[in-house]
């Protein structure tokens, strides 16, 4: 992770970068005590949309109500943040 890289998420000490899209990165979290999370960070251009803080609070309710065995649950999240995020459970795996 890069200077400018915010450090935390919430709880979540953010330590690397896992993967990027066009909504925002998804970086390595680590709680407290010491859990890992995949932590969703949404892009700066995104956070003065009212629509589009509408529509990811849509999403983490959603994302929520999934469970299964190929999904990884939702743990936290802040859609009121400075910059909204989402943290799942880190299924860790290959690249």
């Amino acid at each position: 992770m890069g200077e400018s890289d915010r450090p935390v998420a919430g709880p979540y000490r953010l330590v690397a970068e896992l993967g990027r899209g066009g909504m925002g990165r998804v970086l390595l979290g680590v709680t407290p005590d010491g859990r890992l999370a995949a932590v969703k960070v949404v892009r700066s251009q995104f956070v003065e949309d009212d629509g589009f803080r509408t529509r990811f609070r849509r999403e983490v309710e959603a994302s929520r109500r999934v469970s299964g065995a190929y999904t990884a649950a939702v743990v936290d999240a802040d859609a009121d943040a400075p910059l909204p995020w989402l943290a799942s459970v880190f299924v860790p795996g290959p690249p």
